[in-house]
């Protein structure tokens, strides 16, 4: 069965989802700055924890993360 959205890498998407959940009581920003030592402006959510998020912004957050960050790694 096919995913209901495209996840631009899973072992990536997992690994982020599972630190944002450790993460869970903190804003997701704290999380992508302890995570990438840095966070650009633009990273939408930032100031929301990840329980308030959908699966689709989840999704989302984690295929920007990847392009941007973990790309140019």
């Amino acid at each position: 069965k096919m995913p209901p959205f495209h996840i631009e890498d899973e072992f990536f998407f997992s690994n982020i989802v599972r630190e944002f959940f450790n993460h869970r009581r903190k804003k997701i920003r704290y999380t992508i700055k302890t995570l990438f030592g840095k966070i650009d402006q633009d990273v939408p959510f930032q100031d929301r924890r990840i329980e308030e998020l959908t699966p689709r912004e989840i999704v989302e957050l984690s295929n920007l993360l990847y392009n941007r960050y973990s790309k140019s790694s």
